[in-house]
C-alpha cells in the first residue's frame, strides 16, 4: 500500500519541482517551502535564521507512511487520487479529469462529501506529523541554543578573567618598572659613593705617603 501512496504523491513532486524552478527563474529568487522557522538568537530578535526547503525523500516517506497508517477503509480521497492519476496520460483538460475521477469514485460508493471529509482527515494526519516533527526540532533547537548560550557565556567569563589578569599584570609591571628605576638610582648612588670614597682614601694615602717620603728625603740630605 505504501508504494501505491508514494507513487500518488512523489510522481507529482517532479511537477512541483518544475513549477518551483519556473517560478524561481521568473522571480530571480529561490522559492521557499513551508517548514520550521528557526527562533531568533536571544538578545537579537531581529536576527532570524532564514532557510529555504526542498522535498527531502526521507521526510516524504515519513509523511506518506503516516497516511498509510491512517488510511481509511473503502473508497476515499486516496482511491480518488489514484483514479485521477490513472487519467494523467489521457489528453483531456483538468476539469474533465476531475469529473471523470469523481464519476469513478461515485461508482464505487463515494460522493464528493466523503472525498472532502477523507481529504480533511489526511490533512489532519499530516498536521499531527508536522506538530510532532516541529516539537522534536524545537527541542533540538533549544538544546543547541542552550549549548550556544553556555559556550558564549563561558568564553565571555574567560575573557573577563583574562582581562582582569592583564590589568593585574600591567599594574605589577608598572610597580616593577618603578622598583627597577629606584634600584638603578640606588645602585648608581652607591657606585658614586664608593668611587668617591676610593678617591678620598687614595688622596689621603697620597698626602700621608708624600709627607713620609719628603721626610725620608730630608733625612738623607741632612744626615
Amino acid at each position: 500500500m505504501f508504494d501505491k501512496i508514494k507513487k500518488l504523491f512523489v510522481v507529482e513532486d517532479e511537477e512541483f519541482k518544475r513549477q518551483a524552478a519556473a517560478e524561481e527563474e521568473l522571480s530571480g529568487t529561490p522559492v521557499s517551502t513551508p517548514g520550521l522557522t528557526p527562533s531568533a538568537v536571544p538578545g537579537h530578535p531581529e536576527e532570524q535564521l532564514k532557510t529555504s526547503g526542498s522535498p527531502d525523500p526521507k521526510f516524504i516517506d515519513i509523511l506518506l507512511k503516516a497516511l498509510e497508517r491512517e488510511n481509511l477503509a473503502g473508497e476515499d480521497y486516496l482511491e480518488f487520487k489514484q483514479s485521477l492519476q490513472s487519467l494523467s496520460g489521457i489528453a483531456m483538460d483538468e476539469a474533465t479529469k476531475y469529473k471523470s475521477a469523481l464519476a469513478m469514485s461515485k461508482s464505487r460508493g463515494a460522493n464528493s462529501d466523503k472525498l472532502m471529509q477523507s481529504a480533511s482527515h489526511y490533512i489532519d494526519v499530516l498536521k499531527k506529523e508536522e506538530a510532532k516533527f516541529l516539537d522534536a526540532a524545537k527541542g533540538q533547537q533549544a538544546k543547541l541554543q542552550q549549548e550556544k548560550v553556555e559556550g558564549v557565556n563561558g568564553l565571555k567569563q574567560s575573557i573577563v578573567e583574562k582581562e582582569k589578569q592583564i590589568e593585574s599584570w600591567k599594574k605589577q609591571l608598572e610597580l616593577d618598572k618603578a622598583s627597577l628605576q629606584k634600584m638603578e638610582e640606588s645602585v648608581g648612588q652607591s657606585e658614586t659613593k664608593i668611587a668617591n670614597t676610593i678617591a678620598n682614601f687614595q688622596y689621603a694615602h697620597k698626602v700621608i705617603t708624600g709627607q713620609i717620603a719628603a721626610d725620608m728625603d730630608n733625612i738623607k740630605m741632612n744626615s
